[in-house]
């Protein structure tokens, strides 16, 4: 099981009302917080809105099964009444009658937290062992009796009488000088000097089982002490300090004397001082006050209650163990040379990104250069080869004479490498898709003027130079 503590600087919201002082006025009670009912009976009761007090803006109020669970469907808690309601279960749903169920009402200033709460129940069963007075007080002075004789008139059974013969008692922390006839049920007794205050709890039960819890308070008024129930706390290795001056009725009359089993508690006038050794286990150590008049001589005893804590934890981490044993020196050399590994990392990475980037950038230029060179070369047009296809002094037209054109060409003879020169042309021809270059005058596409010139060309260096048909074909 996990729990959440929530530690915040605002005051705490306290229990102003006990539930002692309202549980009378719910109903028929079988213990000082618990209420009695029978089975499948409808049921209703209230809280008081100051039950808890608290100084802030305003409280959140809860209810849930004992054990913090939700509560049960035949029972509802409305927040803005602090009202309970609902029907008590059936008999035949009851595991055991009569049957107890726990419940808790709490408010706090914190939303889905409680601060403060009161735990009640709810007893369900065909009879009802019942009481008009769930707490019974009784003031007690020192060396006089103590009696009361009320108890048995006051315990119901399904709201009628009974005699205290029918009923089984059973008592738990009674003061030894105190006692109750199981007969009558008379609580009597005579306080000792050193009687002190106390509660205890007296059961009954009766022939169905039922029970009835009865707080007997006993107070005991005294005439030197106020109040003898002397208490507080100490923390090992710190110094305390309790002052008994508020405890007593006339501080100035008093002279105390203290019996205590530890050496380091000392009284200094009407205050208890002393240091706890670092050492010291948690602990209850009783230490025996006794007060004197100095007017009467008269004296009383208390006991007070020193609470011994325990040593409060320090905030100290213990270092973890490693598996193997290091060497510190070889530690710190090593972190410096990771430290110095470091740095050149830091250095030469941003060295070596940068010449990554410089190789990059110089690549791209040069297939760019590479790139513009070759559609250079490609968008350039050869220019006619000079005497090739020249005709001087004629006019640049189609229409011009062909034999004026053929006779400006010399013969084969003259002419040493006129195959290879023709061929040369022919190429270059072919390396482009127009000629229009040649003449800015032509209109007409230049392979069909070529054509021509080829056709007559080739009919004279066969007539003249005697050799075979040469076929030239020209692309465009």
């Amino acid at each position: 099981m996990t729990a959440t503590l929530v530690v915040t600087r605002r005051p705490t919201p306290k229990l102003n009302i006990p539930l002692s002082e309202q549980i009378q006025r719910f109903g028929d009670t079988s213990s000082p917080s618990a209420i009695a009912a029978y089975p499948a009976s409808d049921f209703s009761f209230s809280f008081a809105k100051d039950t808890f007090s608290y100084a802030g803006d305003g409280l959140s109020y809860y209810a849930t099964s004992a054990n913090n669970s939700p509560l049960p469907s035949w029972i509802k808690f409305d927040t803005n009444s602090l009202t309970f309601t609902g029907k008590t279960p059936p008999f035949e749903s009851l595991l055991q009658p009569p049957q107890k169920f726990d419940f808790s009402f709490s408010g706090s200033d914190i939303v889905g937290f409680a601060a403060v709460s009161v735990v009640f129940s709810i007893v369900v069963g065909v009879h009802r062992l019942t009481t008009d007075t769930p707490i019974i007080r009784l003031n007690a002075t020192r060396r006089t009796e103590v009696s009361y004789t009320a108890l048995a008139s006051s315990i119901r059974s399904d709201g009628n009488a009974i005699a205290p013969a029918d009923l089984d008692l059973t008592i738990s922390e009674l003061p030894s000088w105190l006692s109750v006839d199981n007969t009558t049920l008379k609580i009597q007794g005579n306080a000792p000097d050193d009687a002190q205050s106390s509660n205890s709890t007296l059961t009954l039960r009766d022939a169905y089982a039922s029970t009835l819890d009865i707080l007997l308070s006993i107070t005991v008024i005294t005439q030197i002490f106020r109040n003898t129930s002397l208490a507080f706390e100490a923390t090992p290795g710190e110094e305390f300090s309790f002052d008994i001056e508020p405890y007593l009725w006339t501080p100035s009359d008093i002279e105390l004397e203290v019996d205590t089993p530890e050496s380091w508690v000392m009284l200094e006038g009407l205050v208890l001082s002393g240091t706890p050794p670092k050492t010291g286990s948690p602990s209850n150590i009783e230490i025996i006050v006794k007060a004197t008049s100095k007017s009467s001589q008269e004296s009383e005893t208390a006991t007070a209650a020193l609470k011994l804590l325990s040593v409060p934890a320090t905030t100290s981490t213990a270092p973890t163990p490693s598996a193997k044993p290091t060497n510190p020196a070889a530690s710190d050399s090593s972190k410096q040379g990771l430290k110095a590994g470091y740095i050149v990392l830091a250095i030469l990475l941003p060295l070596l990104f940068l010449a990554i980037l410089v190789l990059l950038i110089i690549c791209c230029r040069r297939r760019r250069h590479r790139e513009s060179v070759q559609d250079s070369l490609k968008n350039k047009i050869s220019e006619p080869i000079p005497g090739t296809f020249v005709m001087n002094g004629e006019p640049h037209s189609r229409h011009g004479s062909e034999h004026s054109i053929l006779g400006t060409m010399k013969p084969p003879e003259s002419n040493r490498h006129s195959r290879r020169y023709f061929n040369s042309a022919v190429q270059r021809m072919r390396q482009s898709r127009t000629l229009s270059t040649i003449t800015g005058s032509l209109k007409q596409p230049l392979f069909l003027f070529l054509e021509r010139i080829r056709t007559k060309l080739v009919a004279k260096i066969s007539v003249v130079a005697k050799i075979p048909f040469l076929h030239i074909h020209l692309a465009y």
